[in-house]
């Protein structure tokens, strides 16, 4: 959205999103082979059991950002200017090898 005011100053906000879901995932439940036993729970049930991996289309991400300018445009009072601000915030699930 876009509004001049008052002595041609241009105000202008812009909001952009992304989502995506079914992104490739891959988690490490039992940790790593030599991990203590609190974030090893497989081993603690199968001793001898180390490392293994599961691979699953469970990935999700999202993006948003607000994009705000303000600008002079019009040089009637001979001074000219523009300020840009940039908000942005990623989330995402992705490549979490942590035990849940």
């Amino acid at each position: 959205m876009e509004e001049e005011l008052h002595g041609g100053v241009n105000v202008s906000a812009s909001w952009v999103a992304t989502n995506a879901v079914a992104l490739h995932n891959e988690l490490s439940p039992n940790a790593y082979t030599w991990a203590e036993p609190k974030h090893t729970p497989f081993s603690n049930i199968t001793p001898g059991l180390g490392m293994f991996e599961l691979f699953c289309n469970g990935g999700h991400s999202t993006y948003n950002a607000l994009q705000a300018q303000a600008r002079k445009i019009s040089d009637r009072h001979g001074v000219q200017f523009q300020v840009n601000y940039t908000w942005s915030k990623f989330i995402t699930e992705l490549n979490t090898s942590l035990p849940r």
